[in-house]
């Protein structure tokens, strides 16, 4: 899906789609930050800057785009959290262009805001949103970067659907993320 967003003239988009994996597992592999450029679309670079602790950090990643358009890098504050009630874990992303200075030869994004979702579903399925609105910086046609703004999500969640099969994720626990109620 994609929507306007007030005051932007570019697209957010969300991707939506159930698959067969536990909320540890895709945590694990959205956690899992150098494994980045392995799955998400576009990605080919992707760090950890700091870690502040298990459920917040910073990370740096880079965008590949095609030329003759400069290739851009985020720095972005990834903090997880999971509603008690309902179960439902959010990585919420945020920005932070400041953080570091910028890289030679790309463009900083400056702006930056989405979330992953994983919402537990009663079939053992999780319901799992991408959804991300950024300002990609430097003098693009924003026709052209709304025109591809579909792409992004959608490959990554195929690619996500592949690579949360591999040994490695299915198998992540995390001490802080419940997985079903307990009678």
């Amino acid at each position: 899906y994609t929507r306007s967003v007030e005051g932007s003239s570019f697209k957010e988009y969300k991707g939506v789609m159930q698959i067969k994996a536990t909320l540890s597992s895709l945590l694990a592999l959205v956690d899992d930050i150098p494994a980045y450029p392995e799955w998400i679309h576009t990605c080919v670079e992707a760090k950890v800057l700091k870690k502040i602790d298990q459920r917040e950090s910073v990370i740096y990643t880079v965008n590949d785009a095609p030329w003759p358009v400069s290739d851009r890098d985020a720095v972005t504050r990834n903090v997880i959290s999971q509603n008690h009630e309902t179960l439902v874990v959010t990585i919420s992303i945020l920005g932070v262009p400041d953080f570091v200075p910028p890289e030679p030869g790309l463009v900083r994004v400056k702006k930056l805001k989405g979330f992953w979702r994983f919402s537990p579903l009663a079939n053992g399925s999780v319901q799992v949103v991408y959804q991300v609105h950024n300002e990609p910086g430097g003098k693009l046609p924003t026709w052209l970067v709304n025109s591809v703004v579909v792409t992004q999500p959608f490959r990554t969640l195929l690619n996500m659907k592949e690579r949360i099969k591999e040994p490695v994720y299915r198998v992540k626990k995390y001490e802080f993320i419940k997985e079903k109620y307990e009678d």
